[in-house]
Formats: C-alpha cells, structure tokens, sequence
C-alpha cells in the first residue's frame, strides 16, 4: 500500500511542477511578447540601431547624410547588404534600362540621364542627375553609394568603353534606413531582433524546467524504491 502510495504522490509531485512551470513560462513569454508590442510601436529611428560615422572606404557601405546606418538582421547586415546588391544586379541585368554583355559579364547603362526605378526607388547615377530630379519628396533620406569602391556593383558601366558611373544615389522613406543597396525597414528588423531574444530566453527557460522536472523526478523514484525497500 506504501509504493501504491508513493508511486500516487510521484505523479501528483510531477504534475504539480509540470503545469505550474509551463503556466509561469508561458506567462512571461507573453508578457514579452505584449511589452515589445508597446515599445516597438514608436518607429522612426530608434536608439536599437548603431549609428557610427562612415569615412573613407567603406566597403559599398550605403551613406546618409554623412553617416551610415547599421540595421539588424536575422541573417547579419553583411548577409543582408550582399542579397540586396545580387537582388539589384539581376533586375538591371533584365531590365530594358541596361544592355548585358553575356560574353564579358558586364551591365552597361543604355541611358544614364534616366533614373533606374527598382523596388519602389529612383536610383540615380550621378549628383547632377539626382539635384536635378522632377520630383523631390520630403522627410526621407539620402543613401549615396560609391560604386568605385563597392566590389558588389564593379560590373556596371555607362558605355563599352567601360566608363564606370561614379555612384549612385536613392532615397529612403520615414521609417527605413539604407542598406546595402535599398531601403530596410527600422520595425522590421526591431521585430527580428526582439523574437531571437524572446525566443533564446524561451528554450533557456525550458531547459531550465525540465531539468527541475528531472531531478525531481529521480529524487521521487529514489524515494519509493527507500520506502520499498522499508516496507518489505
């Protein structure tokens, strides 16, 4: 009757730990979930960004206003920044904007004095073109590429005779920043962000209870075997 007994309260024991640490895991990963939802509501560009200044080579990196603006992503901002610049490069290769030289791998721009609209941006391929633009949008922001110093893009030319533009130039609406060679969303990325911490702290709270719920459970089976071996 004592191990019926025993073997009764082990499975009352593990129940009582099972449900009251998944209801407390899941009560602070909504609460997560629902504090982010507040605080990510904000937009514009936030203080969850590294902000540094650009000087020099920068590697293709895109500028603002003097400036560059580093987004998180759920890959990297150099994982993202190259997809980008690949993504770029095949819609101008096909495009009715360029010619391809398939033999020599090369994007040569059949009308440079025209803007190359792509991804809901005019990219212009020099300052004098992008001043004396028709249409000038207000509160957004000037990404400014130099394709000299960018690898991604050393394909281009403005002619056969393999006449490099100098750079290019786009704009970003409120709430995106530059990167790579479009505009990234500020809330998108927060979101990312937010969910790989939710996330990590998820499983690291999982883990963490269903190691109580094992050393519970071999204190409990150690228990009964005792009280077996007492009784008999």
């Amino acid at each position: 009757m004592r191990t019926v007994y025993g073997e009764h309260r082990l499975y009352a024991q593990l129940t009582i730990v099972d449900y009251s640490g998944m209801r407390v895991l899941w009560t602070l990963f909504a609460v997560l979930l629902v504090s982010e939802g507040k605080g990510g509501r904000g937009g514009g560009r936030g203080s969850s960004r590294a902000r540094f200044t650009s000087s020099g080579k920068t590697g293709g990196s895109a500028r603002s206003g003097g400036s560059y603006t580093k987004g998180f992503s759920l890959l990297g901002s150099d994982a993202k920044a190259s997809r980008s610049f690949s993504k770029f490069r095949s819609s101008l290769r096909s495009s009715m904007h360029s010619s391809a030289l398939r033999t020599a791998g090369l994007i040569i721009i059949t009308n440079p004095m025209t803007p190359y609209y792509y991804g809901g941006n005019y990219y212009y391929w020099s300052r004098s073109q992008y001043n004396g633009r028709d249409m000038k949008r207000s509160n957004v922001t000037k990404c400014e590429l130099n394709i000299k110093e960018t690898q991604e893009l050393k394909e281009i030319y403005l002619d056969e005779k393999k006449t490099r533009p100098e750079l290019v130039i786009w704009e970003c609406k409120s709430g995106f920043y530059c990167c790579g060679v479009e505009c990234c969303s500020v809330i998108d990325d927060r979101r990312r962000k937010t969910f790989i911490i939710v996330l990590g702290i998820f499983f690291f709270l999982l883990v963490v209870l269903t190691v109580i719920c094992c050393i519970g459970t071999i204190k409990d089976i150690r228990s009964i075997k005792y009280e077996t071996v007492r009784v008999t």
